[in-house]
């Protein structure tokens, strides 16, 4: 096992996060469907939604276009929600806004300008300097999250 597959297993953070999306995943099928999502957000949360709102809110992490929210979208999505800075979030990160997340994260060795904005340019090929969820998950489309087993 690879040091960073093995760091991921004992992740306490990233096994929450797998605890509470298999709550929304009851029948351990390794993805969220619209039913599951809308059934949580009104049973749960007590809130109405209609098909349309929950047609959209899955849509915005359903990057593979499956109908379905997997643990790696779902992940990908929050790690965006965090850096993403605004309240109610601006849909878009900014080199500014990926600084900011580097230095409250501690992580030094990328909390450069030259690194951050090879990280910018990754993700954002129409040069644009702003990385929208899209192209903020599928740069990173090669963490496979899913295929992790998080026992202990």
């Amino acid at each position: 096992m690879t040091t960073a597959l093995a760091q991921l297993r004992v992740n306490p953070e990233l096994r929450a996060l797998r605890s509470a999306f298999n709550v929304l995943d009851p029948k351990h099928a390794d993805k969220i469907t619209a039913s599951q999502l809308g059934h949580h957000v009104r049973h749960v949360l007590g809130s109405g939604v209609s098909p349309g709102e929950l047609k959209t809110m899955l849509s915005e992490v359903d990057v593979d276009g499956s109908k379905s929210i997997s643990f790696s979208e779902m992940v990908l999505y929050l790690c965006f929600c965090a850096i993403d800075p605004k309240v109610g979030g601006s849909g878009r990160i900014t080199l500014d806004s990926l600084a900011t997340a580097c230095e409250n994260l501690g992580c030094d060795t990328l909390n450069n300008v030259r690194t951050l904005k090879a990280m910018i340019r990754m993700a954002d090929p129409d040069k644009l300097r702003v990385v929208g969820l899209r192209r903020f998950v599928h740069a990173l489309s090669f963490i496979d999250l899913d295929s992790v087993p998080l026992t202990p």
